[in-house]
């Protein structure tokens, strides 16, 4: 096998199993205090945008987030405004995770797992914390097997020739990032891979920007599996989901270009150390304003939707 498949393929293994890892220990360690929080706390627009962004910071997947909100809305617990507040809410603390991947420290994969694994042994009182570090840990790990092997990708001219042809199209790219995050069920996954493949010089601004786009709508399709078995009501408050982030694409389509301007003035004032922090700093902006919109429109993303708990 080509070492630099062998690399992406590995690299790629560990990312996104050690990625879904951290979800669910993290799931672990707050769902609970979540769920009542959610279902307790919400009770105006503001509170529901705010409670989705901290309990997608917490547990780092606004699709987790969102099957939390689609169960307390079926069960009665808060009201299908506040579910699609919540739901809105989650995109903009999921930033966090990609700023975590933007970060390019040499050999902190390898000291993470060390420590953590050390002090596993040693300490029985916060072994759940410190394996969710061990995670962390390979997932870093299998973003540095990844870097390198685009790196190989990079010194072989007739694939680097390949995918460098292939990325003229911003539709293209959009449909892969809407499409692969569909498939892996995870838009920081996604963002993750692209920061790097950018980084490596793989692709360029247009084509990163693009796929970060697509990965944003892709997310919400996953939040039709928590309405499987559901009202129709639930159903609604998804598809309405679906629309604000297919409408908040389309509004940076628009702007596009000035948009790939700031962020590559932005760049080369800022980040021409670690080129993932313009991907990380582009996805930031990006769920910034459309959740800002969000909230300023909100009434007419809920227009027609039932006001009561069911």
């Amino acid at each position: 096998m080509d070492k630099s498949l062998l690399l992406i393929l590995s690299g790629l293994s560990l990312f996104l199993f050690s990625l879904d890892q951290i979800k669910l220990n993290l799931n672990k360690l707050f769902i609970t205090k979540l769920h009542n929080l959610i279902s307790k706390s919400v009770n105006t627009k503001l509170k529901s945008f705010l409670i989705g962004c901290i309990a997608s910071a917490c547990i780092q997947s606004s699709s987790g987030v969102t099957a939390i909100a689609i169960s307390l809305l079926s069960s009665n617990y808060i009201k299908p405004k506040d579910c699609l507040g919540i739901i809105i809410g989650a995109n903009l603390g999921t930033c966090l995770t990609t700023f975590i991947l933007a970060i390019n420290i040499n050999h902190i994969s390898l000291i993470l797992i060390i420590f953590s694994f050390i002090l596993y042994l040693l300490v029985k009182r916060y072994r759940k914390i410190l394996i969710l570090c061990i995670y962390i840990g390979i997932m870093l790990l299998g973003l540095d097997i990844l870097n390198n092997g685009f790196n190989y990708i990079i010194n072989n001219k007739h694939i680097y020739n390949i995918i460098k042809n292939s990325q003229n199209s911003n539709l293209l790219s959009i449909l892969f990032g809407i499409f692969s995050t569909a498939i892996i069920q995870s838009s920081s996954g996604i963002i993750g891979i692209v920061e790097n493949m950018y980084s490596s010089n793989l692709i360029n601004l247009n084509c990163a920007i693009s796929i970060m786009l697509g990965a944003n709508i892709g997310t919400t399709l996953t939040g039709y599996l928590a309405t499987i078995n559901t009202s129709n009501n639930t159903k609604v408050i998804v598809n309405r989901n679906l629309l604000f982030n297919v409408l908040g694409v389309l509004l940076f389509i628009l702007f596009f270009n000035i948009f790939i301007n700031h962020i590559s003035n932005l760049e080369t004032k800022y980040f021409s150390n670690n080129l993932k922090f313009s991907i990380a700093y582009a996805h930031f902006i990006f769920n910034l304003i459309t959740v800002i919109l969000g909230y300023i429109f909100f009434n007419l993303f809920t227009y027609k939707i039932e006001t009561k708990k069911m």
